[in-house]
């Protein structure tokens, strides 16, 4: 799988992808080939993760990486320096219709506005 990732972003000069059901176990930050994977979880270890967000950075973001303010298991932010200031990136995931009604963007949405974060 990291394989293919990588070879896309290469592919097509991608300095920042962002991932949707990682369905990673535990909050993660580990490199392949000089990029940096950061997978987001906040579930309990013995329960099966079917979310999770998460970010592959090429070197030259990794560098201009400031902060990491992860939400949970489906709303990640990551910020970064660019020219003329900082740039946040939200990358979220949103279960299908068929979940219960907590698990949708108008029960999410009110949690993330109260930490002060900027909706790209």
């Amino acid at each position: 799988m990291h394989r293919q990732i990588l070879d896309h972003t290469r592919r097509h000069d991608i300095h920042i992808l962002c991932m949707q059901e990682t369905r990673s176990k535990n909050t993660t930050q580990y490199v392949v080939d000089n990029f940096i994977f950061l997978t987001v979880s906040t579930v309990n270890t013995n329960q099966p993760e079917y979310a999770g967000v998460g970010f592959v950075l090429s070197t030259m973001a990794r560098n201009a990486l400031l902060r990491t303010p992860f939400i949970n298991s489906r709303i990640a932010c990551i910020s970064v320096l660019i020219r003329g200031g900082e740039l946040n990136i939200l990358n979220t995931y949103v279960p299908q219709n068929a979940r219960p009604e907590d698990e949708r963007y108008n029960r999410l949405f009110p949690k993330l506005l109260a930490k002060d974060l900027l909706l790209c």
